[in-house]
């Protein structure tokens, strides 16, 4: 027993070892078309506004559009990335002259209430992404830029137009890991956050294996002592002498996006 575990702890210091001589190694960050295959006509309000914009859909609503599963899981709202800081500003200015109220805003999103008339009443809730490009956080720039800086594999995906019709881009892993409900983690922020990330797709059915989590234990080890000190200040700061509640948490993982 003793030696089947020096021999296990020996493979995972291996792995250890190799993973930090060689870095964190990211596969290949290839994107591709694929068919949408649901949920435009819900959004088609959103798409026609942003058909003249520097703007597109990504993350968890592209997911659902794009997913090969018959019953994926459905997502709650609609993700809009911008090129840069004028088009932000204007869909912000317009949303908001529009009487489209914010429920919602962290350091890297306005999240709108649900109209209750106009012409986004029958949509999904809007989540407006802050441009950002702060270290390893990138939230500004083109649709390859944007989601090359997701972390799991099955929302890096987005909804473009292309030849007059609407069409997904997406990681070359996502249809797979899609299909299959694997978390594929192929870009860390921060550690903290992408452990909250993998908790908060876990509940939603997802899984992940071993190695995955290895090396968000290798980041962290990786990363300096201000930095460590730095995320357990905000963590103290965030929470207090309070016990979060699970919606908080879901809330936190998008503070804590420290790089």
């Amino acid at each position: 027993m003793a030696v089947e575990k020096a021999s296990k702890l020996n493979i995972l210091e291996l792995a250890l070892c190799l993973k930090r001589k060689l870095g964190f190694l990211l596969e290949e960050k290839n994107m591709k078309e694929i068919v949408v295959r649901r949920g435009i006509t819900e959004i088609l309000p959103i798409l026609n506004y942003l058909d003249d914009k520097k703007a597109f859909i990504c993350g968890g609503y592209a997911r659902y559009c794009l997913s090969p599963h018959k019953t994926p899981v459905e997502a709650i709202d609609v993700d809009i990335y911008c090129e840069d800081e004028e088009t932000f500003q204007k869909i912000k200015l317009d949303l908001s002259q529009s009487g489209v109220e914010v429920r919602f805003e962290n350091n890297m999103a306005i999240t709108y209430k649900q109209p209750i008339e106009g012409i986004f009443s029958y949509c999904p809730v809007l989540q407006l992404i802050k441009p950002i490009k702060e270290g390893k956080v990138v939230s500004i720039g083109d649709v390859n830029t944007v989601l090359e800086n997701f972390d799991f594999t099955v929302i890096r995906c987005a909804i473009i137009k292309k030849d007059g019709k609407y069409i997904g881009i997406a990681d070359d892993d996502f249809e797979e890991d899609e299909k299959n409900k694997f978390l594929r983690i192929k870009n860390i922020h921060c550690p903290i956050s992408s452990t909250l990330r993998f908790m908060k797709y876990a509940r939603k059915g997802y899984f992940t294996r071993p190695m995955q989590i290895v090396s968000l234990f290798v980041d962290w080890d990786n990363r300096g002592d201000d930095y460590k000190a730095k995320i357990v200040d905000t963590l103290k700061e965030i929470q207090g002498g309070k016990e979060l509640t699970q919606d908080e948490i879901d809330n936190l993982e998008a503070l804590m996006r420290i790089d």
